[in-house]
């Protein structure tokens, strides 16, 4: 008999609270904590909507001494420098992020400056992590302590559970990933009410960046029984709240469900290797300026149908236990369909890249930088060449 072998990492969250309202225990734990002096990281549009940055400072009490909103899409690193330089000022403590994973990675990017005492954008280079294909990867911890990090998230990318934190170089175009366990927020809150006014292009895209978590743990080629079981229960759920979140914005439950299921659908990430979709998504996002929900909606049925052969037992039975929690018919031949029908047709969102601005002449850039990304070379089925790269961008193009 095949015995299974394994290991699992729990997630770096401390915890996450979830519900209507629980915005409002963000004093208590930051009390908790020890925490006097916090700086909110959010972006210009939610410091600019008063009721709903006065739900996150106001839940701080005395606590919040002030508000970092410049941050920008894919996290140049000098947005990262920048925050740490606030933070400073205020003489921060902690961090709470306000937002999407815009917002979270600012936040880790400052305390990451603040922990080592980086003060330009190439003080970064000495701990990104590094790879050469096919296999040799090196990950640099932090110097130093990191200030605790809150999170307050308001889209579905769910970059608020994980310890990685990813900062465009701007100098080179690409975007650099850094990982060390300090990254992990010391409480996540998911308060559905505060999602209300989140665009709903945001919204729902980047439920598709959480569709696509679940998509790659599934057919991982480290899969185990844990991610296996987050995977399958993240994506039923996302497959039935987001379309129900689309045809009646204010239901809060549908929006709690899928709040829920980002979580789910990035709770064992850790322990899983992803694949091609998330690899080219980094590099459209720092070269091209796509929003990651949107690199997804593109990118993930291709690749979904670029590793049919090399996933068809796993497709087969994932359909199989979808059938089962949701309830209806899911034919394992039509698992790349389904995607494209949920994107585009429940859900209204692109799936070509020139719809999205992306110029053809960028990508033979972008697919030269994803073989550098160390999630590419764990895809299920092998990439070998740039050639094979170029084939999957053209035919999302």
């Amino acid at each position: 008999m095949t015995q299974i072998q394994g290991r699992f990492v729990q997630s770096a969250v401390g915890e996450v609270r979830f519900g209507v309202g629980c915005v409002n225990q963000l004093e208590l734990l930051l009390a908790r904590d020890g925490v006097r002096r916090a700086v909110v990281v959010t972006g210009s549009t939610l410091a600019g909507t008063p009721e709903l940055l006065s739900a996150v400072t106001g839940a701080m009490g005395e606590r919040c001494v002030g508000v970092f909103c410049e941050t920008e899409p894919h996290v140049p690193r000098e947005a990262a420098l920048a925050a740490a330089e606030f933070m400073r000022e205020k003489a921060a403590d902690a961090v709470v992020s306000f937002g999407g994973s815009t917002q979270s990675d600012t936040a880790k990017g400052a305390v990451w400056a603040l922990a080592g005492g980086l003060r330009a954008p190439v003080d970064f280079d000495p701990f990104v992590i590094r790879f050469e294909y096919p296999s040799m990867r090196t990950v640099p911890p932090m110097r130093g302590v990191a200030l605790p990090i809150y999170a307050v998230p308001t889209t579905l990318s769910a970059g608020e559970f994980t310890n990685i934190a990813g900062l465009t170089d701007t100098a080179c175009g690409e975007k650099h990933l850094y990982q060390d366990r300090q990254l992990g927020a010391r409480a996540v809150l998911l308060d559905p009410a505060l999602t209300l006014r989140t665009p709903e292009w945001l919204w729902l895209s980047s439920g598709i960046k959480a569709v696509d978590h679940c998509v790659e743990a599934w057919f991982s080629i480290t899969a185990q029984p844990m991610t296996d079981a987050l995977a399958v229960e993240g994506l039923a759920a996302l497959m039935r709240a987001l379309p129900a979140s689309r045809r009646n914005p204010e239901d809060l439950e549908a929006r709690l469900q899928c709040q829920i299921a980002a979580w789910l659908s990035v709770s064992g990430l850790a322990n899983v290797s992803l694949g091609l979709s998330h690899g080219l998504g980094h590099q459209l996002g720092g070269r091209c300026k796509v929003a990651h929900g949107y690199t997804s909606c593109v990118l993930l049925p291709r690749v979904v149908g670029f590793n049919a052969e090399a996933t068809s037992v796993r497709r087969a039975v994932l359909c199989r236990r979808l059938e089962a929690t949701l309830d209806r018919p899911f034919p394992v031949d039509e698992f790349q369909h389904r995607l494209r029908a949920l994107i585009s047709d429940e859900l209204g969102l692109p799936l070509r890249l020139r719809d999205l601005g992306v110029a053809r002449a960028d990508l033979p850039f972008i697919a030269q930088a994803a073989l550098r990304d160390p999630i590419v070379a764990t895809n299920p089925r092998p990439v070998r060449s740039v050639e094979e790269v170029m084939a999957v961008l053209n035919a999302a193009w």
